[in-house]
């Protein structure tokens, strides 16, 4: 068991982890990442053993001032809250193995969109495997999305994929068992919206009382926790912050010490409680990460619901919208 650290090749070690596992476990995490100048990151290996690793590039951000004029216009993003618009349950039942399923994201997603970010949960296969995500209009992709050891695993990850001009993408099932699965959007890139911000990775929260916090999350909405990530970032300088005006952060999400399976939503804060969860594990004993973006109240700040017994929660900010 361990962790693996992402950050910029020029930066300095962080102490803030990019993917947590299990012994024998193979498991991914969508992560946006600031390169260097020479646009390179690195992987410290957190575990006392070797661990195998693989990078999958879904994409790439450019300064504004040397972007073509086609690239600003699919480049800017909006955050929504999370939604959910695809459920294998209520929409043709489980992937069967080798299917790939067209789902359709314009429910949520405006015409002109160019890309979605997403999270998607796969949901107590009988096996082990992977899907794999891609634009609509591609036919296939060798790069995994999600993985899954165990049977029974309930597991989610976010990402950033192209749309097609229907604004839809595809899932492709490779387990040899069938697949349930969940897809939120958690917002859009298109021609107005907010530009990107990378930092090096910072952590804002955690909820351990070893390192200053306030204790585990407990289950239902009387235990909400908000969490302000309004926090001085290094590598812009001692003074800056994630500004005001912001409306998302590029995130990394982890609970640790989990009592029971469950799952953590997270949210802006003064929101409704969303149907769509962020962070799903199967049992207790678990550390698991999960990357996305998350919207921002005015305030920037985001609330976290658990759904599940009490956990610890840590959070962490890669980059910010503004």
């Amino acid at each position: 068991a361990g962790h693996v650290r992402v950050m910029p090749a020029d930066a300095a070690l962080t102490s803030a982890s990019a993917i947590n596992f299990r012994p024998g476990e193979t498991i991914a995490n969508g992560l946006t990442v600031k390169t260097d100048p020479s646009r390179q990151i690195k992987l410290y290996n957190g575990a006392s053993v070797p661990v195998e690793a693989i990078v999958d590039v879904v994409g790439y951000f450019l300064p504004a001032g040397s972007a073509t004029p086609s690239q600003v216009a699919g480049g800017k993003f909006t955050p929504v809250t999370p939604a959910r618009v695809y459920d294998t349950n209520t929409s043709a039942g489980s992937a069967a193995p080798g299917e790939t399923r067209v789902v359709s994201v314009a429910s949520k997603v405006p015409s002109g969109a160019s890309s979605v970010a997403y999270n998607i949960t796969v949901v107590r296969p009988d096996g082990p495997g992977h899907l794999r995500v891609f634009p609509g209009d591609q036919v296939s992709s060798s790069a995994s999305t999600i993985n899954w050891q165990n049977p029974g695993e309930v597991i989610a990850n976010g990402l950033t994929v192209r749309l097609d001009s229907d604004r839809q993408l595809k899932v492709y099932n490779s387990a040899a068992v069938p697949v349930q699965f969940l897809v939120d959007v958690v917002g859009y890139y298109s021609a107005s919206g907010s530009l990107f911000y990378p930092v090096d990775p910072v952590r804002v929260l955690d909820t351990r009382t070893a390192s200053g916090g306030l204790g585990a999350i407990g289950a239902g909405e009387a235990n909400i926790r908000t969490a302000s990530v309004a926090t001085s970032l290094p590598s812009l300088g001692a003074a800056e912050q994630v500004p005001p005006g912001a409306t998302a952060v590029a995130s990394n999400f982890t609970v640790t010490a989990t009592t029971s399976g469950g799952h953590m939503r997270v949210f802006p804060a003064g929101s409704a409680l969303p149907t769509a969860s962020t962070i799903n594990w199967p049992d207790a004993g678990y550390s698991r990460a999960h990357g996305t973006v998350t919207a921002i109240s005015p305030s920037r700040e985001v609330s976290i619901y658990n759904g599940s017994t009490s956990a610890d929660a840590l959070l962490d900010v890669l980059g910010f919208y503004r």
